[in-house]
Formats: C-alpha cells, structure tokens, sequence
C-alpha cells in the first residue's frame, strides 16, 4: 500500500468487495475509515463510491483503526497477522456522531462492533 502516492478512485457498479492489503506492512498505521475514503494506510487518499463491501487487512504490528458510519458500505476490519507484541495492540474507534442510536455488539472471536450500514470487525 505504500507505493500509492497518488490518489486512488475507485467506481463500483455496487457488484463486489474492495479489498485493501497491508497485512506485509510492518509499520503501526493510523487508519480512518471515512463514508467515501480511507487514509493512513497508504501515503495518498484511497477514494470510493458505490462500494456495498471493505474489507482492511492491516499489518502485523498495533494498528489503529477510526470507522465513521455508513448507511451503503459494510466494512470488514482485520487487525493483523498475529496478535501485537507491542501493547495496546490493535484498536477500533468508532466515530458515531450524526448516528442515531446505533446497535453496537461485539463478539468473542474478533473483538468489534457494529453500526448499520457498517460491521467493522477488528480482529487478532
């Protein structure tokens, strides 16, 4: 992903999954997670529309991830290849304003949360 120095748009007809790999990255990113656009994860913007599904692979050591909701995507977010040495390991934040009460549930396997329109998943 770091070899993406200009800005990335990516057009969707609403018919498959965008899928951004960064599981080889051996750097802890600041990822932001937008309605339309995802930085930190390489050096440019990566710009969206008509994607139904997002699926990060993040890098190995502790990522940080920050979701904003979405009422068209389903974001699918996996923290790394194993669990970080460095602590606090991997972390979700979820940027609810403007929701109005959305259904935040987790599960043991992949400790995440989800939002309509969005079920980021941060896991390992």
């Amino acid at each position: 992903m770091q070899k993406l120095t200009g800005a990335v748009i990516v057009t969707n007809g609403a018919a498959t999954t965008l899928t951004l790999n960064d599981a080889s990255d051996p750097t802890a990113r600041a990822v932001t997670v937008g309605t339309t656009a995802v930085t930190g994860l390489a050096p440019a913007p990566i710009n969206y529309t008509g994607v139904p599904a997002l699926t990060i692979d993040g890098g190995s050591p502790s990522d940080t991830f920050t979701v904003s909701p979405s009422t068209t995507t389903t974001d699918t977010i996996v923290g790394g290849t194993s669990v970080s040495a460095t602590l606090p390991g991997n972390t979700l934040n979820m940027t609810l304003t403007g929701a109005t009460s959305p259904p935040l549930t987790g599960t043991a396997s992949a400790a995440g949360a989800q939002s309509p329109g969005r079920s980021p998943t941060a896991s390992r």
